[in-house]
């Protein structure tokens, strides 16, 4: 439920979309939460011009 939360508090919609980790660590003195999270799916393609040969980035 509480990922479930996460999801909808940042606005995410997509059922895909599965938190795998959440945790807090320090980052130069600073608390940050870090959210882990995975495509339910593998993907085929690159996201930025489609190619099927590899993805980009």
């Amino acid at each position: 439920m509480l990922m479930d939360n996460t999801l909808e508090l940042l606005g995410i919609t997509d059922s895909n979309i599965k938190i795998t980790r959440f945790s807090a660590e320090s980052v130069n003195g600073e608390k940050r939460n870090v959210i882990e999270a995975r495509l339910t799916y593998n993907v085929d393609r690159c996201p930025y011009c489609e190619s099927t040969a590899g993805i980009h980035t």
